[in-house]
């Protein structure tokens, strides 16, 4: 579908934009309805013998504005159906813009504005006399936090828009709202100086090179060698690994294998990847880019001793020479992406951001047709069908060539020595174009650089320098190599969002931080204070604090969940431009303390950035490592014996027992133990224990011990949103309404329940709690919550640390590896064949629904030393409605199974544990795992949860069944299935040992835990644990498990 664009020379966009026509008509619509009104008012004015003549004028401005737009029209149509040809080159045709109108004369211009409170933007009209309506500009999907209004719902409502009798506020929110319209796009100089001084002197090349991309030719000896070098740096050995094997293969092949030296300069030729040296201070303070590149000390003044370093940028050799005393190294983002082009199924999968992309823009685009409605049809499930992604190609002009790549940079520490606090940060980059499976495996991640330690970087934007100045030639454009088409095409790359948690993000952000009056970095709600003692911080986040005139005197006593102060690009960029202007520390400290805003950072460089979502929410940090912990500390320790939220040391003891034991019913494909909370806490509880007690165990145990009610029921509205929020299913309009309500509702029995009318309880309304608020319009803006996840950088760490062999130099051990691993992940998109391993690990294979099922644990069918083995016969009988007593083996050639393997777990079933005798695995834990969840036809689509069905397998049977071969379980269902809580799913057993059915393994949708209490504290109750989508972003390290645990556990005899 071709996009056509045309001048818009509408009220708003005065003296003519380029936008698309669908935009231009919109403006057009808009125009004429304050054309009517204008009429109108003149008449109406005149009836009443008052001046005229300013609304005289504006009616010509807006006749003229209605007529240049519709020639526009008019003649981009003309050209898109090739109506408009020319006789021979010189035949012109006028541009609409070259026509004369009579427009307002500029001092009739001056006269308009103090009496309409409008400007030439656009906006509501509204006049000192008895003017009614008025109409807004166009306005963008869900980007009401950054200046707009959320999208109409058909062409009608857009182009019409809402009356001012509809519309709250008064005509002063009104002009500012139409002058946030104006310049939202407006870059302010301090911006573009910074957007300059990145891109230096290149100029993108006007034509491609002259020759075409051909691949270095290589011997049987290269091959051989870049083999064995892959190989070797894949199975993580070290140098006298190398030599040796390489012994090995040169006497097995009479073949010449290069030293490791020689392959891997033969590895970076092929790879093209070059590193760029940055010089650095040695105590990571600053690397010498930018302002300090001329510099030869380090002017860095640390925040504790309030001192320069001044530590020398060079050090003499013996020779007498001056060379730096540290150094890192950049990977350059323009050979990973040639490399991705060079390959014909990666330069196929980089296009799935567009083809999502249109495939959306299509949708809308019938929906308006149809005047349907477009909350139906918006879906949001990842970054391709996102409003942030939409605004940048509708509005903004970005990613127009479908092979533009979107990336989210993503930072975060590393603790490579013994002490407490992150001594390097490694930056990553995400490839949003590849499908959502595929971009957060480790072989489709670029990894950028990490600063070397042994200290945390001081001015981590002058490390990331080198990084920005190579985006800003992206953006400009350059020529790349597509095998696909096997041709050279003109490209560019965005950082479209930078992620990290709290801490990270405010080192690349800008903002004051979390603990500054305004630290909510979405929105201008102030901070508020827990004491009235000197020095108290106000950096606590209630709606409705108690006391509130004597604790937080200068603070609103309210805020309206529905109607928070959001951030807007706009009163961003004036703040910017504030920052750039001051003269002193002391007009930035007053800046900072009154807008949140301390500096300007190196991001807003990027085309693509919008405040404030350029910065989004890292989900399983807020979830599982801020909120999780909090609450639980808040009922253990955190209050007092005699308080709602207070939980007594006894029932928390027994939560954590409980805890501890619950891993023998819960799948080990899932995650690894669950250690006790009560007594593990302090001892580095990790992110997967906190998703457990969050997803399964906190609201079933909590339940049978007999937690306050209105605790777990406000706990099970968190727990409610937590989920909905992780979903891998794609968001409506509806359902994100809806997840609103449900966040707002948990927050305000949160403030109820924790903090009552004690105004020194505000200390448990912490930033974290309050942020869950922002959670439905992250989903809006990016398609998912997920995708600001820092589970991929935080993955990649884990593989860095685990390949560290230097324990003496552990900085230049992990810069090696993290360069050999970009050189290996180019090779082998260059040359395939270089590793076995590539191909079966599906590094471009679809990851789509696979349903290859396969019976396995084959055991014998003796009816004599099998009990009840006739009552599992019935229920198959009964499946196919089969004769009573029909003979399955002998006429069925019936057979036996213990297992089923699925396409990422293994199910058991009662008789393969039985068969087993219960052993004992590597890990000496007794995991079972064989309950599971049905889903026919006939419960699909519900989204009642209790509907679903629920068993325990008992065996697994294939038999032949009207010529095809049919596999079936036979299990025990789960009855009287309820919904205590919400999320909560439980029942019970069948009393009855012979109520059994049958279904075909096909019908098997989803591996499931369950957790039942002691013997002694049993209720029957049994309650069932579902895999939530966050473990899916984690690898089996992260989630408790060795690289090889589940196989083992899933690994038996057949």
């Amino acid at each position: 579908m071709i996009m056509l664009k045309s001048i818009c020379y509408c009220s708003q966009c005065q003296p003519g934009i380029e936008r698309h026509t669908r935009t231009a008509r919109a403006h057009l619509g808009q125009d004429k309805q304050r054309l009517d009104k204008s009429t109108d008012a003149y008449s109406k004015s005149q009836q009443r013998g008052e001046e005229t003549e300013t609304l005289a004028n504006l009616v010509l401005f807006l006749k003229s504005c209605i007529k240049k737009t519709e020639d526009a029209l008019t003649f981009t149509r003309a050209q898109g159906r090739g109506d408009v040809d020319s006789e021979d080159d010189n035949d012109v045709v006028d541009s609409p813009g070259e026509h004369i109108y009579p427009d307002i004369p500029d001092e009739d211009l001056a006269q308009i504005e103090p009496i309409l409170n409008w400007n030439k933007t656009g906006g509501d009209l509204v006049k000192e006399t008895d003017i009614d309506g008025g109409e807004d500009g166009e306005l963008l999907p869900d980007i009401d936090v950054v200046g707009f209004e959320s999208e109409s719902e058909s062409d009608e409502e857009m182009e019409s828009g809402p009356s001012m009798g509809d519309s709250e506020g008064n005509g002063e929110e009104a002009d500012e709202e139409t002058a946030q319209h104006s310049s939202f796009f407006d870059r302010p100089p301090c911006v573009r100086s910074i957007e300059k001084d990145l891109l230096g002197d290149y100029v993108p090349p006007s034509e491609p090179p002259d020759t075409p991309f051909i691949q270095e030719p290589l011997s049987k000896p290269d091959i051989l060698s870049l083999k064995h070098y892959v190989a070797w740096r894949k199975s993580n050995g070290t140098v006298r690994a190398y030599n040796e094997h390489r012994a090995v293969l040169k006497d097995a092949t009479g073949e010449d294998i290069l030293s490791l030296y020689m392959v891997r300069k033969l590895a970076r030729r092929i790879a093209r990847l070059e590193p760029q040296v940055v010089d650095m201070c040695p105590r990571s303070c600053i690397a010498y880019t930018g302002s300090y590149s001329a510099l030869k000390k380090c002017p860095y003044v640390h925040q504790k001793t309030k001192q320069a370093c001044n530590t020398p940028r060079y050090k003499m050799t013996r020779s007498g020479k001056l060379v730096p005393r540290a150094q890192f190294k950049v990977l350059p983002v323009a050979a990973s992406i040639q490399a991705l082009y060079a390959n014909v199924e990666s330069s196929k999968l980089l296009r799935y951001r567009d083809r999502s992309l249109k495939a959306v823009m299509g949708l809308l685009d019938r929906a308006r047709d149809t005047a349907s409605s477009l909350e139906e049809c918006q879906q949001y499930s990842d970054f391709a069908d996102s409003s942030i992604h939409r605004l940048q190609h509708e509005q903004m002009g970005l990613f127009s060539e479908p092979r533009d790549i979107a990336f989210a940079l993503s930072t975060d520490g590393a603790q490579l020595t013994m002490k407490k606090q992150s001594n390097t940060w490694i930056m990553i980059l995400i490839l949003l174009n590849l499908p959502p499976e595929l971009r957060s495996q480790s072989r489709h991640v670029i990894v950028c650089f990490a600063t070397p330690g042994p200290n945390s970087p001081g001015d981590i934007e002058s490390f990331m320098r080198p990084l920005f100045e190579e985006f800003a030639r992206l953006a400009a454009g350059v020529w790349m190599w597509d095998s696909l088409d096997a041709a050279y095409f003109f490209h560019r790359s965005y950082a479209v969002m930078v992620l990290g948690d709290m801490l990270g993000s405010a080192k690349m952000n800008g903002m004051s931080g979390h603990s500054a009056v305004r630290g909510d970095r979405f929105t201008e709600v102030e901070g508020a204070r827990s004491s009235t003692q000197s020095g108290a911080k106000a950096q606590y986040y209630p709606t409705s604090p108690p006391d509130n005139a004597t604790y937080n005197p200068t603070r609103p006593p309210t805020y309206d969940l529905s109607n928070l102060p959001r951030r807007n690009q706009v009163e961003y960029w004036n703040t910017l431009t504030k920052i750039h202007e001051a003269g002193s520390k002391r007009a930035l400290a007053v800046i900072s303390r009154n807008t949140g805003v301390a500096r300007i950072p190196l991001c807003v460089s990027s085309p693509t950035f919008l405040h404030p979502s350029y910065f989004p929410l890292d989900p399983f940090h807020l979830f599982y490592e801020n909120c999780m912990p909090f609450i639980w500390d808040t009922w253990a320790t955190g209050s007092k014996p005699g308080e709602r939220v207070h939980v007594p040391s006894a029932k928390i003891s027994a939560l954590g027992e409980l805890i501890g034991k619950a891993y023998k019913t819960l799948p080990p494909s899932f995650c690894g133990t669950i250690r006790d909370a009560a007594l593990k806490r302090q001892s580095q509880y990790k992110a997967y224990e906190w998703m457990a007690l969050l997803h399964w165990y906190i609201l079933p145990i909590g339940l049978e011990l007999e937690f306050d009610f209105l605790l777990l029921d406000n706990f099970s509205y968190f727990v409610h949103a937590v989920e909905t929020a992780m979903t891998v299913q794609a968001h409506s309009q509806k359902s994100l309404a809806a997840l609103q309500e449900t966040i707002n509702t948990f927050l305000q029995q949160y403030e109820t329940l924790y903090v009552g009318s004690d105004p020194t309880k505000i200390l448990r309304c912490r930033l974290c709690v309050f942020q869950l608020v922002h959670v439905p319009i992250h989903i809006s803006w990016y398609g998912s919550i997920r995708n600001g996840s820092q589970a991929t950088v935080e993955r990649e760490i884990g593989h860095a640390e685990h390949q560290i062999h230097s324990k003496a130099h552990p900085f230049a051990n992990l810069e090696n590896i993290l360069v050999e691993k970009e050189t290996i992940r180019l090779l082998q998109l260059y040359i395939p064949d270089l590793s076995s391993s590539w191909a079966k690990e599906g590094t471009f294979a679809s990851l789509g629904p696979h349903r290859d099922l396969k019976l396995i644990q084959s055991l014998r069918v003796n009816q004599a030393d099998t009990p009840g083995l006739e009552i599992h016969f019935r229920a198959i009988r009964k499946l196919f409605e089969m004769q009573l007593g029909r003979d399955l083996v002998g006429k069925h050639g019936l057979r036996r199974y213990g297992k089923l393997q699925m396409k990422k777990h293994t199910l058991r079933s009662r008789v393969s544990e039985v068969h087993a005798g219960r052993k004992l695995d590597s890990y000496n834990l007794v995991r079972d795992y064989r309950w599971f969840e049905i889903r026919t036809e006939q419960t699909r689509n519900r989204p009642d949860i209790v509907k679903h069905q629920f068993a325990e397998a008992l065996a697994f049977y294939s038999l032949s069944f009207t010529g095809h071969e049919k596999m079936v379980v036979v299990y025990k269902p789960l009855e009287e299935v309820n919904s205590p809580l919400r999320t909560v799913i439980r029942g019970k057993w069948p009393s009855a040992e012979d109520k059994l059915f049958a279904i075909e393994v096909s019908c098997i949708s989803n591996l499931v835990g369950i957790w039942e209490a002691d013997d002694k504290e049993r209720s029957g109750n049994v309650y069932i644990l579902r895999k939530h989508p966050g473990l899916e972003m984690l690898d089996p390290t992260q989630c408790g498990l060795s690289d090889r645990m589940e196989k083992e556990m899933d690994e038996t005899d057949e």
